[in-house]
């Protein structure tokens, strides 16, 4: 039987230091049925050069200005003739026979989406295995509830399934993937490799991180899309939820302490449990220290969440 064939996009924007990296890690999979796209969005660093180098075993490449992460995907997705979608971030990286496993799971259960287990890394050295698990649409809207983790690097649908949900939404800046999942996951079933294929990297400059406000806001935009998947009686627990999350990010941008102290009374009068809550004490405890003093904790717990342990 022939191996299916694995469409991997890689989008990119002035990633040139980590670019090359990355075409390798795929390239160099040996895989024998591997289409590979590389969508720069018009990079002024260099990164046109290097795609150059490896054109010949590219199916498609192009660099012009491409309105963003999301469109770009959406873009090369256009062009998949793969049985199994993917991408692979510019800065991240795949592991070797990744493809291979791919390809053996695909084969098992060809209506699946594949989710294998990622290896978050620095420039330091530091590595940490971020497990994929519990992945619902249920789970990843009801984030307090930690049942479910979803890592983006690890992930391939088959193209039938990308065809039925449609494209990413490409008005979305940060978690167009989440949202894509959330609606992918009423169509198919998830199905766990149980070994990292992929490696991401953690940069203290990463968007997700220097705009966590904006963040926090896209994502509660998003989970919002996905209530109907609870029942009444739990809408005020995950809604109090989500605005507690924002408000803690709003704050840390700049927002008033008084705006977020009553954000969190909100909160608490909505779902009164919600008091107890460590993410409430946490902050509280960030609207009355010096702002400087919160935003090196946030990032300090981020890192630790990423890259040191929980937290």
């Amino acid at each position: 039987m022939a191996a299916p064939r694995i469409t991997v996009l890689t989008p990119s924007y002035n990633q040139a230091h980590y670019l090359e990296a990355t075409i390798r890690s795929v390239l160099e999979q040996g895989y024998p049925a591997l289409e590979y796209m590389v969508l720069d969005g018009g990079s002024t660093d260099g990164s046109p050069d290097i795609i150059k180098g490896h054109a010949d075993r590219l199916a498609f490449w192009a660099s012009e200005p491409d309105g963003g992460q999301a469109a770009a995907l959406n873009k090369g997705f256009s062009r998949a003739t793969g049985d199994l979608l993917g991408w692979i971030n510019s800065d991240d990286q795949l592991l070797p026979g990744s493809l291979a496993a791919l390809a053996e799971a695909h084969e098992r259960h060809p209506e699946a989406i594949l989710c294998g287990d990622s290896v978050n890394f620095d420039d330091a050295g530091r590595e940490k295995l971020m497990r994929v698990f519990g992945l619902t649409t249920r789970n990843l809207v009801d984030r307090w509830s930690g049942l479910a983790h979803f890592h983006q690097p690890g992930v391939y649908f088959p193209r039938k399934l990308w065809e039925r949900v449609g494209p990413l939404d490409a008005s979305l800046r940060f978690v167009f993937d989440l949202d894509w999942m959330c609606r992918a996951l009423t169509n198919a079933e998830a199905v766990y490799l149980g070994r990292p294929i992929a490696r991401f990297r953690v940069q203290a400059d990463q968007k997700t991180t220097r705009e966590y406000a904006p963040f926090m806001e896209e994502l509660r935009k998003v989970a919002s899309r996905y209530l109907d998947v609870f029942e009444q009686p739990e809408l005020p627990r995950v809604r109090a939820q989500l605005d507690l999350d924002a408000a803690g990010a709003e704050l840390l941008a700049g927002a008033s302490r008084g705006a977020t102290l009553r954000a969190v009374a909100r909160a608490i009068r909505a779902h009164p449990r919600l008091a107890l809550s460590p993410r409430v004490a946490r902050v509280v405890a960030y609207s009355v220290a010096p702002r400087p003093v919160a935003r090196l904790v946030e990032r300090y717990r981020l890192h630790r969440h990423n890259l040191g342990g929980s937290a």
